[in-house]
């Protein structure tokens, strides 16, 4: 049986909220290699195989940027049973026995933090191919998402099916759940590099080399809301990168250095599952649903519209451009990363909605429910914004869901680095401690900080 298609996307939207958030891969980062990349004794071949040790800790840095990437506002939700809100609380089930009207605000201060350890190795094969060179890096590490939810309520509790607040509501679906924390551990996935050195000496050194991405990380399943993600998603790939490294100035106690790295790979498309939203605006999965056949009986949407597909990431590209200050034994390193990721195409599998179209808030109230084709989660079933009445059933078909409402947006980084640290070349050991900050482009939502450790040993 062929798999049908809904649509390939090429354009995404800037400014509708997303259902997808996955930060950038460890393994693949140059910035966690410097200890690799600056391969100090390569020039006059003294080892063969060297060995990486790096720990290190991330975290997100602004909560209110991350949030504006996941809701349809700035910084809180406005969930009102009136016309004031930018969530109208009937679509979830959340309506007050009183005139009152259920009424509450959600703030939310998401953040991302990863720990773990990075490890590389680091091997020549000088009686096989003179320069020839083999490069792994894996890295085990545990993922956190913290959501910081804090509901006030400003009027009545929902009484009507049981749900209270607006928290109990998102968090009672069965995919996307509103959990305040989830965390994964796992594997990021694996990063192979196999090079030659095209220019060898004693003050400049020039490596060619190919790219490989073993997919080990989890694979996205929209089990909870801001979901956190290791490496790229299950995405496998290959690429091209070269370095190299140059002396700027050497005496016999100091030395400077400078090294450049430039590398593209290009993840290839896997299956998925991502939640989206209709064409109806941001937030529309949250909508409520009805059959033809009973359109006043309210069904979630959110199930129906959580589905597999597959997912192109495209390509990224790594620029790295580091300077190594060498007082004898102790180092200075700093320098600058670019990051740049394309946004994803999205192929849809077909989905059956069946005889469902949008529920009918107004018509239901008034006894005559049909459906609302229209509707947005901003309003509601009263006089004002209320969500207007279809003449005769509208059913959902597959051109009504947005794709890129799911499709992670491209975004370009810079970041900046530096730490210190001990080198004993005679004893084959290198340690150091690095910090960074990165800052992305209209995408704040993917800056971050993080600290690791640089430990390298070297055996002949």
């Amino acid at each position: 049986m062929k798999k049908k298609y809904l649509v390939l996307i090429y354009v995404i939207s800037l400014n509708a909220s997303k259902t997808v958030f996955i930060p950038r891969s460890i393994t693949t980062d140059p910035t966690f290699d410097l200890n690799m990349l600056f391969d100090n004794e390569s020039e006059d071949k003294t080892f063969n195989v060297k060995f990486g040790f790096n720990p290190f800790f991330i975290s997100s840095t602004s909560a209110s940027a991350i949030t504006k990437y996941f809701v349809p506002c700035d910084d809180q939700l406005y969930i009102r049973e009136d016309a004031t809100c930018n969530i109208a609380s009937p679509w979830l089930y959340l309506l007050s026995s009183t005139e009152t009207g259920f009424s509450s605000n959600v703030y939310l201060k998401p953040e991302y933090k990863k720990r773990g350890v990075l490890l590389s190795g680091l091997i020549h094969f000088p009686d096989i191919w003179r320069g020839l060179w083999l490069q792994c890096n894996i890295a085990p590490l545990k993922a956190f998402r913290k959501l910081n939810v804090r509901e006030t309520s400003l009027g009545e509790e929902g009484v009507i099916t049981g749900y209270q607040n607006t928290t109990q509501a998102l968090s009672s679906f069965s995919t996307n759940l509103f959990k305040n924390r989830v965390s994964i551990a796992g594997i990021d996935d694996i990063q192979l590099k196999m090079g030659f050195v095209i220019k060898e000496g004693a003050r400049l050194h020039f490596d060619f080399y190919g790219v490989g991405i073993i997919p080990t990380s989890n694979k996205q399943t929209s089990y909870y809301f801001a979901e956190p993600y290791l490496g790229n998603g299950g995405h496998g790939g290959i690429g091209i990168g070269m370095n190299g490294s140059g002396v700027a100035s050497e005496d016999a106690k100091y030395r400077w250095r400078l090294l450049g790295d430039i590398k593209y790979f290009y993840l290839f498309e896997q299956c998925a599952k991502r939640c989206f939203d209709l064409y109806n605006g941001d937030w529309s999965r949250y909508l409520l649903c009805a059959f033809e056949a009973v359109p006043t009986v309210a069904l979630p949407l959110l199930p129906e519209v959580t589905n597999n597909c597959l997912v192109n990431p495209r390509g990224q590209l790594n620029f790295l451009l580091a300077s190594e200050h060498l007082f004898q034994r102790f180092f200075i390193r700093y320098g600058v990363n670019v990051w740049l990721r394309q946004s994803e195409r999205l192929k849809l599998f077909g989905n059956d909605f069946n005889t469902l179209g949008i529920f009918d808030l107004k018509g239901a109230r008034q006894g005559n429910a049909v459906s609302a084709s229209k509707a947005q989660i901003w309003q509601t079933a009263g006089v004002d914004n209320v969500a207007s009445s279809d003449s005769s059933f509208v059913r959902l078909t597959n051109s009504d869901i947005n794709p890129s409402s799911a499709a992670l947006p491209d975004v370009y980084t810079f970041k900046l680095f530096a730490g210190c640290g001990y080198l004993n070349k005679d004893r084959g050991l290198e340690f150091g401690l690095h910090g960074f900050y990165e800052w992305a482009n209209y995408r704040s939502a993917m800056n971050q900080w993080g600290l690791w450790l640089t430990t390298s040993f070297y055996f002949i």
